[in-house]
């Protein structure tokens, strides 16, 4: 796709998304959604529509009726090694053991927002089993921003700044909160997409917490 025409595309979504202010997540667009004609990008090109994309629609909100939950056959998860706030370097493997709960978020997005306030929840009851609550940061701000966000909220889990091979190992992420369950063995094993009831998550969690 031309930049060109990716902005005017851009710039649509963003006024469709401003006329619907009930919903259960945020739009992102080609930069993460994992098109085999995106992954071919140039790295320049692919940084400049990353950050187009989330200038133009990181804060607006897209129109989904509910969040979509879907049962993941088991698969490993990607390795990753990703930045926390301090800029020290986090890997999958540094989780060995834990299930985990992995939430992709911009600190922008309402329905984000939202979510985090029931993963704080979660992370706070089940912390002592194994668990842990992890979020990627897809936020265009710098780790500056995102930890004035954190220490803000209170969030009391690890917040990690995922960049782009990460989202494309993930299998693209096109609106977030995208959050993944991953058992204690690392393994995907169910994906929901949109704001997601803490009880819905409790369902899907207890299980393999209880393992």
């Amino acid at each position: 796709m031309k930049l060109k025409s990716f902005v005017k595309l851009s710039v649509t979504l963003s006024l469709l998304g401003q006329r619907a202010p009930n919903n259960t997540a945020s739009p992102v667009a080609a930069p993460f959604m994992g098109a085999p004609s995106q992954r071919r990008l140039k790295p320049a090109a692919t940084v400049l529509l990353t950050a187009l994309t989330l200038c133009l629609l990181a804060p607006l909100s897209a129109m989904v009726v509910g969040a979509e939950s879907t049962a993941q056959p088991p698969k490993p998860a990607p390795q990753f090694v990703l930045k926390d706030l301090s800029g020290k370097a986090v890997k999958l493997s540094d989780f060995d053991g834990k299930a985990l709960l992995v939430v992709f978020w911009l600190t922008r997005s309402g329905p984000c927002q939202e979510q985090i306030k029931s993963l704080i929840e979660l992370q706070q009851q089940y912390a002592d089993k194994q668990f842990t609550v992890l979020g990627f940061c897809l936020n265009d701000k710098g780790s500056a921003a995102v930890k004035a966000f954190v220490d803000e909220r209170k969030i009391n889990f690890p917040v990690l700044i995922a960049d782009y091979k990460t989202v494309q190992d993930f299998g693209g992420i096109t609106a977030v909160p995208t959050l993944f369950v991953i058992e204690k063995n690392h393994h995907i094993i169910q994906k929901y997409v949109g704001l997601t009831p803490k009880t819905k998550l409790e369902n899907d969690l207890k299980p393999i917490l209880e393992r």
